[in-house]
C-alpha cells in the first residue's frame, strides 16, 4: 500500500467548474485545506461513466492531486494511519511542522525517505551499545577468588 501512496503523479488537468463538474468535500482538514471528490465535467458526447477523482484544494486556491479512485485515496489514509494533514504530504508545500512532528512520532517510517528536517533529530542517540547485554563468566570470577 505505501506503493500506491509514492506512485501519486501530478495531473496536468486541474478540475474546472463548468455548469456539470461536481465537488464533494470530504475532509476539511483542520480549515487549512479541502480534500474534495471531483466528478469531472466530461466532453459533449461522451458517454462514459466518469470516475471522481480525489483532489486537495489549498487556502490558496490551489488544485492538489491525491488519488484516482476514492479507494485509492482511502488506502493512502490507512497508511498514513489518518494522522491529521497528512494529504500535504502529496503537496509541493509539504506537511506543515506540526504535522511533521505527528508523522515522526506515530509513524516515522513514512518519514525516512524525506530529509527530517527537525534539528533535534540525530540518528546516533538511538544506538545501542551491545556490549551492556554481554556478561563476564562466573568461573572466572572464582579462579579470582581462589587465588
Amino acid at each position: 500500500d505505501i506503493e500506491i501512496c509514492n506512485q501519486s503523479e501530478p495531473r496536468s488537468t486541474k478540475p474546472n467548474f463548468g455548469s456539470k463538474c461536481k465537488v464533494f468535500e470530504l475532509d476539511p482538514c483542520q480549515n487549512v485545506a479541502k480534500v474534495c471528490l471531483v466528478y469531472m465535467e466530461k466532453p459533449e458526447g461522451d458517454t462514459r461513466k466518469e470516475e471522481p477523482k480525489i483532489w486537495l484544494l489549498d487556502r490558496s486556491y490551489e488544485w492538489h492531486f491525491l488519488a484516482d479512485t476514492f479507494t485509492q485515496y482511502f488506502r493512502m489514509m490507512l497508511v498514513h494511519q489518518g494522522l491529521p494533514q497528512w494529504q500535504f504530504r502529496f503537496t509541493p508545500m509539504g506537511l506543515t511542522p506540526w504535522a511533521e512532528q505527528m508523522m515522526f512520532m506515530i509513524c516515522p517510517h513514512l518519514l525516512a525517505e524525506q530529509e527530517v528536517k527537525s534539528p533535534r533529530f540525530d540518528p546516533s542517540l538511538n544506538q545501542i551499545d551491545p556490549s551492556i547485554f554481554k556478561t563476564r563468566n562466573k568461573s572466572s570470577k572464582q579462579k579470582k577468588g581462589d587465588k
